[in-house]
C-alpha cells in the first residue's frame, strides 16, 4: 500500500511538472511573439517618426528593420515605399508593389503603385498594375490620367485620348484634366470642330493661375506646327512675357522672329543671352545661333561668359560646334585639346580629330576618332551624339563602322535595327544579309532575321540548298506568316515547283498578298502559271523600294507578260 502511495505521490508531482513546464514554454513562445509584434509596432511608429521630420536615412533603416522582423508587413512594407518615393529612389516602384501585392483588392494601394511606376518610368509595371484594378473601380478621374501617362510612356499616345477625356468627364472642374485633354486634341484630333472646342478651351485655362504658361505654349505649338505663323507670333509673344517662361519657349520665339524677318530679332536675340544664366541655357542658345549661321556671333557672345560658365562640358562642346561651323581649325584644335569635358570626353576627341583632319594631320585624326569611338560606345546616347557629327561631317564609312562596333556589345540590338534601315534605304542585300546574319547570331530564336537571310541568298542565288532548307523549317515553325510563306514560296520556285508555291501563297487572304514584301513572288508566280491578274500584282510590286535583286525577277516576269 505504502509503496502504491508513494508511486501515485510521484505520478502527480510529475503531472504538476509536465503541466507547469509546457505552461512556461506556451508563455515563453506567446511572449516572444508578442514582444516581437511590440517590437515591429515600435520600429513602424519610429520610421514614421523620423520620417515626418524629414529624417530619411533613420526612417529607412528603421522601416528595413521592421520588415525583416516581420516581411508581411502592411505597415512597415507602406512606410518604407513612403519613404523611398519622397527622397525619388526607383525603387519605389518595387515597395509600392509590395504593398499592394500585400492588400490584394486594394484601389488605392494599387494605385499607388501605378503612381509610382508612371514617375519612375517603369511602364510595364504601371501596365501590370493598372490591370490588376477591378473593372468596378476604373471610373474615377485617377484612373484615367494613370492609364493616358501608360499610353503615352509605351509609345501609343493617340490611344491616351480616350482616357483623358474620360477623367474630364469624370471631374469637368478639374483644370489639369482640362487642359490635358485639349492639349491632346491639338496634338492628335484632326476634327475641325474638336479642335475648335479644344483651343477655346486652352484659351479659357490661359486665365488660370496653374495652367496660363502651360495653355500659352500649347497653343502657340499648335499654331505653329499648323503653319499658322502670325497667330502662333501672337502667342509666342504672350507667352515669352510670363515671367515664367523658359530658354526653350524663348528660343521657340525667336525661329518664328526669324521666319517672320521682324526686325525685332536681334534685340530679342540679346535679351536671350542675358538670360541664359546656367550653362545648359547658355548651350541651348548656342546652339540656336549655330543652326542659325550665327557661328561667329555666337563665339564672340561666349567670350564674355563666366570661366565657370564656360568650362562646362556642355558649353564646352556648344563652343567646339561653333568653331567647326566656323571652319576655324586652329582655334578648334586647341579648344579640343585644353581642358576635360567629363561626360563629353567622346566629343572632345571627336572634335580634335576633325580638326586635326582638316588641317591634314591624318594619324592624329584616325588615333583621336578611335578613342572617340571607344569612349561612345559605352552609352547609346553618347553613340547616336557621334553618329550625328560623323555623318554631318560626311563622314559616311566611319559612322557605318561605329554603328558595327556597337553590334558587337551591349548595344548590339539597337545598332542592327539602325544597320537594317541604311542598308534597306540602300537597297543593299549583301548589308542586310550581314546584317541578319549578326541579328541571328545575337538572338538565336530571331526567326525574322533568319528568314531574311534565306529570301537574301535565294535572291543572290548563293547557298540555295542551306536557304531552301531553312525557309522550309521556318515555314513549318510559322505557318501563318505570309512573309515566310513568301520566302518557302520562292525557295519552291527556283526547285522547280512553281505550282506548289502558288498553291502555298493562294491559302493567305489576298490583301497580304498584293503586300509589296510579298507580291513580286506572288506576281512571279502568278506569271509562271499564266495568270491573267499577274500584271496587276507586279504593277504593285514594281512601285515598291525593291532589292535589285528582286526588281530583276519582276522586271523578267513584266517580259515574259509583254512576250
Amino acid at each position: 500500500m505504502k509503496e502504491n502511495a508513494a508511486a501515485n505521490f510521484w505520478s502527480k508531482i510529475a503531472l504538476q511538472i509536465g503541466i507547469v513546464v509546457i505552461t512556461v514554454v506556451v508563455l515563453s513562445v506567446g511572449g516572444w511573439k508578442g514582444y516581437k509584434v511590440w517590437q515591429v509596432n515600435s520600429l513602424i511608429r519610429q520610421a514614421r517618426s523620423h520620417f515626418e521630420k524629414n529624417d530619411y536615412q533613420s526612417a529607412l533603416i528603421a522601416g528595413r528593420r521592421a520588415i525583416e522582423l516581420n516581411p508581411s508587413s502592411k505597415d512597415a512594407t507602406r512606410v518604407v515605399a513612403d519613404i523611398v518615393d519622397r527622397v525619388g529612389i526607383a525603387e519605389a516602384v518595387h515597395w509600392r508593389r509590395r504593398v499592394a501585392e500585400l492588400n490584394p483588392g486594394s484601389t488605392p494601394d494599387t494605385l499607388a503603385w501605378a503612381r509610382a511606376a508612371v514617375k519612375y518610368a517603369n511602364f510595364l509595371s504601371a501596365k501590370n498594375a493598372l490591370d490588376a484594378v477591378p473593372q468596378a473601380a476604373r471610373a474615377n478621374a485617377n484612373y484615367q490620367q494613370l492609364a493616358a501617362g501608360v499610353a503615352v510612356g509605351l509609345g501609343r499616345p493617340q490611344d491616351a485620348g480616350a482616357f483623358f477625356a474620360e477623367a474630364r468627364r469624370l471631374e469637368p472642374g478639374n483644370e489639369q484634366h482640362q487642359f490635358n485633354h485639349a492639349h491632346w486634341t491639338l496634338e492628335f484630333d484632326r476634327d475641325p470642330a474638336r479642335r475648335e472646342a479644344a483651343e477655346a478651351a486652352l484659351q479659357k485655362l490661359t486665365a488660370s493661375s496653374q495652367f496660363s504658361i502651360h495653355a500659352r505654349r500649347a497653343l502657340a505649338g499648335s499654331k505653329t506646327a499648323g503653319g499658322k505663323w502670325e497667330a502662333a507670333f501672337a502667342e509666342s509673344q504672350l507667352l515669352v512675357a510670363d515671367a515664367a517662361a523658359t530658354t526653350a519657349d524663348r528660343l521657340q520665339h525667336l525661329d518664328l522672329l526669324d521666319r517672320l524677318k521682324n526686325p525685332e530679332l536681334e534685340t530679342f536675340l540679346a535679351a536671350t543671352q542675358v538670360a541664359a544664366k546656367d550653362a545648359l541655357a547658355v548651350t541651348a542658345v548656342l546652339h540656336w545661333m549655330n543652326e542659325h549661321t550665327r557661328a561667329d556671333a555666337a563665339l564672340v557672345w561666349v567670350a564674355t561668359l563666366d570661366k565657370k560658365i564656360t568650362d562646362d562640358p556642355n558649353v564646352a562642346s556648344g563652343v567646339a560646334a561653333c568653331l567647326d561651323a566656323a571652319k576655324q581649325w586652329a582655334r578648334l584644335r586647341e579648344h579640343a585639346k585644353a581642358g576635360v569635358w567629363k561626360d563629353k570626353e567622346f566629343l572632345r576627341f571627336a572634335y580634335l580629330s576633325r580638326a586635326q583632319r582638316e588641317l591634314g594631320d591624318s594619324f592624329s585624326a584616325d588615333s583621336n576618332w578611335a578613342t572617340a569611338t571607344n569612349a561612345a560606345l559605352r552609352a547609346q546616347e553618347s553613340t547616336e551624339q557621334l553618329i550625328l557629327r560623323a555623318n554631318r561631317w560626311g563622314w559616311r564609312s566611319q559612322a557605318r563602322e561605329l554603328l558595327w562596333s556597337a553590334s558587337n556589345g551591349m548595344l548590339a540590338k539597337w545598332a542592327l535595327e539602325r544597320l537594317a534601315r541604311l542598308y534597306q534605304a540602300e537597297l543593299d542585300a549583301e548589308g542586310l544579309l550581314r546584317v541578319s546574319t549578326k541579328l541571328a547570331e545575337v538572338d538565336a530564336k530571331n526567326d525574322a532575321a533568319r528568314n531574311n537571310i534565306a529570301a537574301i541568298l535565294l535572291l543572290l542565288g548563293r547557298d540555295t540548298e542551306k536557304a531552301t532548307a531553312m525557309a522550309a523549317q521556318l515555314f513549318a515553325k510559322h505557318p501563318q506568316s505570309a512573309g515566310i510563306a513568301s520566302t518557302h514560296a520562292l525557295a519552291l520556285h527556283k526547285a522547280g515547283r512553281s505550282a506548289e508555291a502558288l498553291a502555298l501563297l493562294e491559302k493567305f487572304p489576298p490583301a497580304q498578298l498584293r503586300e509589296p514584301a510579298i507580291a513580286s513572288t506572288y506576281g512571279v508566280l502568278l506569271t509562271s502559271a499564266g495568270r491573267p491578274e499577274a500584271r496587276q500584282i507586279l504593277t504593285i510590286a514594281a512601285k515598291a523600294p525593291l532589292l535589285p535583286q528582286e526588281r530583276l525577277l519582276v522586271t523578267e516576269a513584266l517580259k515574259k507578260l509583254s512576250n
